[in-house]
């Protein structure tokens, strides 16, 4: 075969190859090949229950309804906190905290508790409030008797968004602060795993109610007893929905997604479910990246993973991480790197690509 009609189909199959995406896999179906996530696993199921949301300039938190074909403002239910205590702005968002309502996942008629459960229990003595609330029914703005909404705002939507009261930060004699969000930085530190916990845990006149949005979700006893007590695969699919929106709008890298566990002495929502909830993060940033902002792991991925798993036993153990990765039935899973670094003969021969234009 003459060297000029080699160079030629050489050149046919590189550019094939680059036109499948194989060399910069924006193709989400080509991303997944590349996580070589089980596609029958429960971690695939619940990252196909995913809804896009979105917060826009106003603050409103708007899902997807595949009714419409469009975005559409999700529901609102205000606790009654602020009819006390007027809305007051946050300083900024530096993290998301995850917190569970600690109310039994199943009511006494055997249904799941739903959103509209999870404001009246915070109308309680404590008056507490959150941004979001989050049960297991599918994403919508209707309000139906006895049945969830999937998502909702939990306080009024505002630029910035109006403070809500669900952590409280105990002081500590010897470090000022309460232990777990000291605990919880150095940890990170020694890891490599970079985190505004560091620069908050110095500044003692701040209060994280201040620099943070929360959510509460439907359910109790998480990681208690892992995994008897997990909520449904909707209800954390509705939780990925809901973080995701929130961290493409103030910027938010997966570290900054916090349990209230990691912040504050409370068992809520727990190590085992927030080595799920970043695997299961990651896995739908590496699917669908337009739905986060850019460089939301902080790592390349499989450096990201390797964090994961070293924080997760350092807290767990390496039989706690593995109950974790069974539970979501991945524990085969590999992070394979994109196939551009396995293809260097297109490289070599870059120049006789630009033959065929």
């Amino acid at each position: 075969m003459e060297l000029s009609v080699f160079r030629k189909m050489l050149s046919l199959l590189c550019t094939v190859i680059l036109l499948l995406g194989v060399l910069a896999p924006a193709n989400p179906a080509l991303a997944r090949a590349n996580t070589l996530l089980p596609q029958d696993s429960r971690a695939a199921t619940i990252l196909s229950l995913v809804t896009p949301m979105r917060i826009t300039e106003s603050g409103v938190l708007e899902y997807f309804d595949q009714t419409l074909k469009g975005f559409t403002p999700t529901g609102l239910i205000e606790s009654h906190r602020h009819l006390i205590y007027p809305y007051s702005p946050v300083k900024q968002v530096d993290f998301f905290i995850i917190h569970y309502d600690a109310f039994p996942n199943l009511k006494a008629d055997g249904k799941p508790g739903t959103v509209q459960n999870t404001v009246a229990n915070l109308n309680d003595i404590r008056m507490a409030s959150v941004n979001y609330c989050v049960d297991s029914y599918p994403v919508t703005h209707n309000i139906t008797e006895k049945k969830g909404m999937g998502v909702i705002m939990a306080t009024l939507p505002a630029n910035p968004p109006f403070k809500a009261r669900h952590t409280a930060i105990s002081i500590n004699s010897e470090k000022g602060l309460d232990l777990n969000s000291q605990n919880t930085a150095d940890l990170m530190i020694r890891l490599g795993i970079s985190t505004r916990l560091t620069v908050f845990n110095k500044d003692k006149t701040k209060d994280l109610d201040s620099v943070s949005l929360g959510v509460e979700q439907s359910g109790n006893d998480f990681s208690k007893v892992f995994p008897l007590n997990m909520p449904p695969d909707r209800e954390i699919a509705n939780l990925l929905s809901l973080t995701a929106a929130v961290a493409t709008a103030y910027d938010l890298k997966i570290w900054d997604i916090l349990g209230h566990n990691e912040v504050q002495q409370k068992p809520d929502p727990g190590n085992e479910y927030m080595t799920i909830l970043r695997f299961l993060l990651a896995n739908l940033y590496l699917q669908q990246r337009e739905l986060f902002p850019e460089g939301f792991l902080g790592d390349e991925p499989a450096a990201f993973f390797a964090k994961l798993k070293d924080y997760a036993t350092n807290l767990i153990g390496e039989s706690g991480y593995q109950k974790a990765l069974k539970w979501l039935e991945a524990e085969d899973f590999r992070y394979s790197a994109p196939l551009q670094k396995r293809l260097p003969i297109c490289k070599k021969y870059k120049r006789c690509l630009s033959e065929l234009y």
